[in-house]
């Protein structure tokens, strides 16, 4: 894992980068992988370019990436800081998933598995996150939100958890 700059970039890394790896990229994997098994490739390429823009994201927060992730907005940067290279290898991915077909799905897959490993081994945890669609992995999420809460409240970070998931007037 290279240098994180600061405190508030590591915090940022291995809290928002954690929970949107374990909300968004791990399912979307799955879904990938089922969509190849059925040959359904289109959706490939809409699961791969989500999959992708999300480990930018993720990466991006080592440097200059916007910490709460909205990726409705029209002005969210999925790229900041990050190299030309680095978003040029990933983007490869995505073009790539255009032109997969039956014969050369796994290899494709492969490849993006192993950039969602190094994605993932890039958030410094010891052990694979928990899986969300696992029967412990909601807690693992909640786990994760519970143990980076305070230091973010403390950083004067934004909550990790959607206020729409939250009773009101509770933090997680």
């Amino acid at each position: 894992m290279s240098e994180i700059p600061s405190m508030v970039r590591h915090v940022a890394l291995r809290s928002y980068g954690a929970l949107r790896f374990i909300n968004a990229i791990q399912g979307s994997m799955e879904d990938i992988e089922g969509a190849i098994s059925h040959e359904q490739f289109g959706t490939v390429v809409l699961h791969a370019r989500s999959v992708v823009l999300s480990c930018l994201w993720v990466r991006s927060l080592t440097l200059e990436g916007e910490i709460e992730f909205d990726a409705d907005s029209v002005s969210f940067d999925f790229f900041a800081g990050l190299s030309p290279d680095a978003i040029a290898q990933g983007l490869s991915i995505v073009n790539d998933s255009i032109r997969i077909q039956t014969g050369t799905a796994a290899a494709w897959f492969d490849g993006l598995r192993e950039y969602v490993n190094e994605t993932e081994r890039l958030l410094g945890y010891k052990a694979p996150l928990p899986l969300l669609r696992s029967p412990g992995g909601p807690l693992g999420f909640l786990g994760i939100a519970r143990q980076w809460s305070p230091v973010l409240d403390e950083l004067g970070l934004p909550l990790l958890l959607p206020p729409e998931w939250l009773p009101s007037g509770s933090k997680p």
